[in-house]
């Protein structure tokens, strides 16, 4: 399969179109190239982290995180947004509160699914809160 024949949808072998499929906004997801639409929230952590004299400390912007994995392209549309940028067991009710308004705002902008960057430390009590306070018609991971 060419670039062209994965990114447009169609199968190289047969050039048929694989149609009637739809994400959660009810669109076609194949269409613009093929890729669904991924919105990256950054909550810095230790993926976001790099050494320094008194340790790691979060310094990598989510579109750091993204430029790091460059074939990311070839399988999403990719966009970030920045919540915050601290170590886990810094995250705070509010910064939970701002992840979740991300993520809504992500899928209401179209985005078919949330890739959260956090830390480990506070990762499972965000993640449930997530679940709690967002009704969303696209995953959240």
């Amino acid at each position: 399969m060419t670039e062209t024949d994965r990114r447009d949808g169609r199968e190289a072998s047969t050039g048929r179109r694989c149609d009637g499929q739809r994400d959660a906004n009810g669109t076609d997801p194949r269409a613009d190239g093929g890729r669904p639409r991924v919105a990256v929230v950054a909550c810095g952590g230790t993926i976001a982290s790099e050494p320094g004299d008194d340790g790691a400390a979060p310094e990598k912007t989510g579109d750091d995180l993204v430029a790091a994995v460059p074939a990311v392209a070839d399988h999403a549309r990719v966009t970030t947004r920045e919540v915050c940028s601290q170590p886990g067991f810094d995250v705070r009710w509010r910064d939970v509160l701002a992840t979740a308004t991300a993520a809504r705002d992500a899928v209401a902008e179209g985005a078919d699914g949330v890739v959260v960057t956090h830390g480990t430390d506070t990762l499972a009590d965000t993640a449930f809160a997530l679940d709690i306070l967002t009704d969303l018609d696209a995953p959240v991971v």
